[in-house]
């Protein structure tokens, strides 16, 4: 799990989704979820280096995904503004 996650981070993560919907339109589908891609690559690299760390490695995963939602709505929501002002994305 993520130790002290506060509700700040929460935010923190919608908005880099939304800037990076905005920035990235037509990547909003890989940029939200990327939001979170680190955490299930250290949470690995954690159990490598000792196995006894992580017992719950499953539902931490489902957790980073559930995680990655408000990073995946930014991202929809910047590509979203950005769509119908963008006559080059289409």
């Amino acid at each position: 799990m993520i130790d002290g996650m506060r509700p700040e981070s929460l935010l923190f993560l919608l908005l880099s989704g939304f800037l990076g919907g905005l920035t990235f339109p037509r990547n909003a589908w890989i940029i939200g979820p990327a939001t979170m891609a680190a955490f299930p690559v250290i949470a690995l690299a954690e159990v490598i280096l000792d196995p006894k760390t992580h017992n719950l490695l499953p539902l931490e995963f489902i957790i980073y995904g559930l995680m990655a939602l408000p990073g995946l709505l930014g991202a929809l929501g910047g590509r979203a503004l950005r769509r119908p002002n963008d006559k080059a994305g289409r």
